[in-house]
């Protein structure tokens, strides 16, 4: 049975003030007119045979609510704590066959292209099937990104695919030139695995994780650690699929710049915007009108009574401008 798992995580990320109806960007419809995790779920459908869904405790409710009516219906298993991508795949893996290949899946990526990527998948599904490790989905590079981990494709697999060499994460700009130059795929952080393989490995890997998932103990206890670092890293058994279809994991507005459609000055516009010599600017307003003249490289989103404005380049510092909003006076604004 091919299970898709999407991974919501728990808290959920923000990434701007009041986040579209107080909720975290995956449930928002900012690549299109469907929440993200919708078009998550959509692009796989055509494959699954069944659907899990794993969402932290203030999550849960806010998924049943946009994805419980959805395709081929959710199953929903709530996180008790947000321990990170390895012990919610494990609740997955507890809840399939040991036969069972999972395809996990972060909530918010934009795949433009949901047929190349299903062809894709298909390959890493096959690979799975066959072996007692994780395949993963490397993602063509389209630039030197410096926020992203890489993977370098070692012996090639009949059929498609490549074991992994090695993962470099997150290298800075020369490196990441050098790591594309020599064949290396972002890391995407989509994963194929059969459920009893992933179990297996959890008890090799990290058998603290294994305890608490097998054994019934408390959640709480469970170590917080990704695939990556937990497995991935230390797995001679892992394996990777060339992804060559268009793909962001919309971290920061920055993204918007490569998703919004472009003006002739450069501007990335959604919504009602005038500008009079402005250039590279990424504008999102969900209401009235948006006007500017004469600045450059600045993203502008505004919602209700909250405007933001972040100067390009710096959008993964809204991270720190939400925690100042965490006083008695402007958590109204949050």
């Amino acid at each position: 049975m091919i299970v898709p798992v999407l991974l919501i995580g728990g808290k959920g990320e923000r990434f701007w003030p009041r986040s579209r109806r107080g909720m975290p960007k995956q449930f928002l419809p900012i690549t299109s007119e469907k929440p993200m995790i919708v078009e998550t779920l959509e692009r796989v459908l055509p494959l699954a045979e069944k659907v899990l869904a794993v969402a932290g405790v203030e999550m849960i409710d806010p998924a049943r609510k946009v994805l419980g009516n959805h395709g081929k219906g959710v199953t929903f298993i709530e996180e008790p704590t947000g321990k990170s991508t390895a012990p919610a795949l494990g609740l997955a893996a507890m809840a399939c066959e040991r036969d069972d290949v999972l395809i996990a899946l972060p909530a918010d990526h934009h795949i433009p292209n949901p047929a190349r990527f299903r062809e894709v998948l298909s390959t890493a599904i096959a690979i799975a099937k066959q072996k007692e490790g994780i395949v993963c989905l490397g993602i063509a590079p389209s630039r030197p990104e410096t926020g992203y981990g890489y993977i370098r494709p070692g012996k090639p697999l009949s059929g498609g695919g490549f074991q992994i060499e090695s993962f470099v994460e997150k290298p800075p700009a020369q490196r990441a030139k050098r790591l594309i130059e020599e064949g290396a795929l972002w890391n995407g952080g989509i994963f194929v695995v059969r459920a009893g393989v992933y179990r297996d490995l959890l008890k090799k890997y990290i058998p603290a994780l294994s305890r608490v998932l097998e054994e019934g103990q408390a959640f709480s206890s469970a170590p917080t650690i990704s695939v990556d670092h937990g497995i991935l890293e230390h797995c001679a058994e892992s394996y990777v699929v060339r992804g060559d279809f268009e793909w962001d994991d919309v971290g920061d507005w920055g993204a918007m710049a490569r998703i919004y459609p472009k003006d002739s000055s450069g501007n990335s516009v959604r919504g009602n915007f005038v500008g009079y010599e402005t250039k590279h600017l990424i504008v999102d307003s969900d209401q009235g009108i948006v006007a500017a003249v004469g600045v450059e490289d600045i993203a502008i989103i505004r919602e209700g009574d909250v405007v933001l404005v972040v100067k390009r380049g710096m959008e993964q510092n809204v991270r720190e401008l939400l925690a100042q909003l965490n006083t008695k006076e402007l958590q109204k604004f949050q």
